[in-house]
């Protein structure tokens, strides 16, 4: 079992092949799914809800793209277009700069697979712009039990950041009620997590006590030194600017 990124995504790669399915919710332009295929030829969902990112997704063999918005509904939805594409979104309390608003189709995952016939998810990787709470607090455990692994990144840090940990903290201790494993790369920010089927990708409990001890306590706990010293510093900075009456040029 090895552990790799692809494009701030990590995950279990190497328990594709190419006869897995993997569903890349908010694909973009297809960054990740162009590079998943240099390891392997599986057959890939691209899901992509901005028209504009969906127009300029490139086209892979065995990879089936489709523009829409997974999220916990079926029916037309809000779409907050951003001056940055890739930062639109469902959500309008999003710290971005929208410039417009649209309606599209939207999906639940459980109605997606079940309108694409897709069996079994080998990997579904998430990245949607804060709509990724939704969309896993609305998967049960039949259709968690038909996906192998997870990687997923939140964005607490582009929404109102204490309102937003409570709900990701919600959407972790539900999918460990399902007998997942989750192991946070990022701690104490949640940008890159993954979740683990053990039923479909078996790890001994020392190989997770290991996982666990590394990154979310011995990296976790550098991290949070790095913040409070920046934090300090900036302090100490800003202190010194007003005592001596230093003006920012």
């Amino acid at each position: 079992m090895k552990i790799s990124m692809i494009n701030t995504h990590t995950a279990i790669y190497d328990a594709l092949s190419n006869d897995s399915v993997v569903l890349d919710l908010g694909a973009s332009q297809g960054a990740f799914s162009k590079q998943l295929k240099r390891k392997v030829n599986c057959v890939i969902h691209q899901v992509e809800a901005n028209p504009e990112l969906y127009n300029k997704l490139i086209i892979l063999d065995k990879t089936i793209s489709y523009n829409l918005a997974i999220s916990n509904s079926n029916s037309k939805v809000a779409f907050y277009i951003s001056d940055n594409p890739s930062s639109s979104s469902l959500r309008s309390d999003k710290k971005t700069n929208y410039t417009s608003k649209i309606n599209i189709q939207c999906r639940s995952l459980q109605t997606f697979v079940k309108e694409n016939k897709i069996q079994n998810i080998d990997l579904l990787k998430i990245d949607v712009e804060g709509a990724e709470i939704d969309i896993l607090l609305a998967v049960d455990a039949i259709l968690m039990d038909r996906i192998s692994q997870i990687s997923v990144e939140f964005h607490e840090k582009q929404f109102d950041t204490l309102k937003e940990i409570p709900k990701i903290n919600a959407v972790i201790n539900q999918l460990k009620s399902y007998g997942m494993f989750v192991i946070n790369f990022t701690k104490p920010h949640y940008s890159d997590v993954l979740i683990v089927n053990l039923n479909h990708i078996p790890i001994n409990i020392f190989k997770r006590f290991i996982l666990i001890l590394y990154f979310e306590y011995i990296l976790a706990s550098y991290r949070i030194l790095i913040i409070h010293y920046n934090r300090s510093k900036k302090r100490i900075v800003n202190r010194f600017k007003y005592i001596f009456h230093i003006e920012n040029k």
